[in-house]
């Protein structure tokens, strides 16, 4: 049994899920190639698209929530996504033919299989959403099932996704820490915050989120995940001459214990960390979400009840407020562990092997 992922660097989101849903279909015997078209079709390019990416985002964020929300209003065969695909496609077909997969898996939004010809055996194609969001960019033709972040995004999916194709909750796939209790970070010995900026290290208005973070919450230790950003560690050791509780962690691998004993974490909303801080029934406190799908992130886990908003200082000193009450931090973790799917990269990897042998005894039937 072959199994093709297609999956992308534009975050670390994207790469993280497809490591995870990798490593739990080889555990069921399935042989995996995992494939980033754009670094195959020609990494110059791949490099400066990322790099593009995101500059955007940190600098013009309105400027890509625009285009996000101009996009959202597209149907699923408008010509704009066959243009975006043109530097992916080749990449993409030739792998399928390369390796001959009986299915693949996208764990990256693109329309590159759309356009192949739908005669003669082709490999199952699922899609794996790592937001929550609903966008046409995820739903193309050729796909014949979906596996979405959670049971409130069907009825929004399935006016994209067509009558044919299969639909399941199944929740976004996370690492294997974040399904066991790890023990208590060595480094925590007091009540702690964890303020999470991503593997890149970005995280807009930090320092003024620390500043009311301290006042607030002065009887807690402050912990911020800097990633790989060192400048951003670097600043921090020098702001703690007067936050003394203020800490900077540089990359770290046990990102499930710093978020299973927070007492609530200040996040980015990107469809990973929201994940990881659901399966580890963490709170949530997201800060100036990004325009686009961490908005739409956002926007879900407050519904939700396992998140506070918040755009502006006197908003996000009115939601610390809400977070000092131990009851409303109990009633987002509950909230949490409704939500929670830990296990969704083993139902995926299970539904996937399930329905390849039902497709092979159909086949030799």
């Amino acid at each position: 049994m072959r199994i093709l992922i297609f999956t992308g660097r534009f975050g670390d989101g994207h790469q993280q899920v497809s490591t995870v849903l990798r490593e739990a279909l080889e555990a069921r015997g399935v042989t995996i190639m995992e494939q980033d078209c754009h670094e195959a079709t020609n990494r110059w390019l791949a490099a400066i698209s990322r790099r593009s990416y995101e500059l955007a985002t940190q600098f013009t964020p309105w400027l890509y929530g625009w285009s996000y929300q101009v996009t959202a209003r597209l149907s699923t065969e408008n010509p704009f996504w066959d243009w975006l695909a043109v530097s992916t496609r080749k990449a993409a077909l030739e792998a399928v033919q390369t390796f001959r997969p009986d299915a693949v898996l996208q764990v990256f939004p693109d329309h590159a299989l759309a356009t192949r010809r739908r005669k003669g055996p082709r490999p199952f194609t699922a899609v794996v959403l790592t937001d929550y969001a609903v966008h046409p960019h995820w739903f193309h033709p050729a796909a014949d099932a979906y596996f979405l972040p959670a049971e409130e995004l069907v009825t929004r999916a399935r006016r994209l996704a067509g009558p044919r194709a299969r639909l399941w909750a199944s929740g976004i796939p996370v690492r294997s820490q974040f399904r066991e209790v790890q023990p208590r970070p060595a480094e925590a010995h007091r009540p702690y915050i964890v303020v999470a900026t991503g593997g890149r290290g970005v995280f807009y208005g930090l320092k003024e989120t620390l500043e009311v973070l301290h006042t607030a919450f002065g009887d807690h230790d402050i912990y911020v995940m800097c990633g790989r950003n060192e400048r951003m560690r670097s600043e921090i050791e020098r702001w703690r001459e007067g936050w003394p509780n203020v800490h900077g962690l540089p990359f770290v691998e046990n990102v499930a214990a710093w978020f299973q004993h927070a007492s609530f974490a200040v996040i980015k909303a990107g469809g990973l960390t929201v994940t990881e801080c659901l399966v580890s029934g963490c709170p949530m406190l997201i800060y100036k979400p990004q325009p686009g799908q961490e908005e739409e992130n956002a926007r879900f886990m407050e519904m939700a009840g396992v998140a506070l908003c918040a755009s502006r200082l006197p908003e996000l000193a009115e939601q610390l407020h809400k977070l000092k009450d131990p009851a409303v931090i109990q009633n987002m973790r509950r909230a949490c562990e409704r939500l929670a799917r830990p296990h969704a990269a083993d139902w995926i990897a299970d539904q996937m092997v399930a329905l390849l042998r039902k497709r092979r005894q159909g086949f030799g039937s």
